[in-house]
């Protein structure tokens, strides 16, 4: 028996109580895969601090989300924005995350893609603008304010997403702050690279 089998069944025997968002899982589920596809799913699940079914339920859920949930102009810009990325650290010799200069020109890029291939015309502010405003402070009356309210609320559940606090999860959940399980793993991979040690 070859090593990556006996590792993958190995791993298969492995198991733990439901955490997290699946704790109401009650359905077994099986599939019929290759052993190499198992055992690089167990190393993902590793990585996530998951186990191989929690892990393998959230990949499905976030396939099942991308294509029924989310329109598909905007599937189309995440991948322009992801190629946008991977080039500009192909021609500038770093990742995005690692250089001050990279990250300027990628945020430069994004914002012209978006003006680019988004609505013309003259700028109005809509009805629903004011939904977006804290308690205490004006109503927001310009794109750059909207647009600032909008990443503050994307980096608070990011920031969210980087705790381990299961007693202080269970408060925000109870709040309305869950964040959503294909969300997640991606917003901890953000949170994490926001705490690296960052250059003199």
């Amino acid at each position: 028996m070859s090593k990556t089998l006996r590792s993958t069944r190995k791993a298969a025997k492995r198991g733990r109580p439901p955490q997290g968002g699946h704790t109401d899982n009650s359905v077994a589920f099986s599939i019929r895969a290759r052993p190499e596809l198992l055992l690089e799913i167990d190393q993902a699940a590793e990585l996530a601090e998951k186990s191989r079914s929690q892990h393998i339920q959230d990949l499905l859920i976030f396939a099942m989300s991308k294509t029924n949930d989310r329109r598909p102009d905007i599937w189309s810009m995440v991948e322009a924005f992801a190629r946008m990325i991977e080039y500009a650290e192909h021609s500038l010799g770093f990742k995005w995350h690692d250089d001050a200069f990279t990250a300027a020109a990628i945020g430069r890029a994004t914002q012209g893609m978006v003006t680019y291939y988004g609505g013309k015309g003259e700028i109005t502010v809509p009805a629903k603008a004011k939904d977006l405003g804290i308690e205490g402070w004006p109503a927001p009356a310009t794109p750059e304010e909207v647009g600032d309210i909008i990443k503050m609320m994307i980096v608070a559940q990011i920031e969210i997403s980087g705790l381990r606090d299961g007693a202080v999860l269970k408060r925000l959940k109870e709040r309305g702050h869950a964040i959503p399980a294909d969300w997640a793993d991606y917003a901890r991979i953000l949170h994490d690279l926001r705490s690296k040690p960052q250059p003199a």
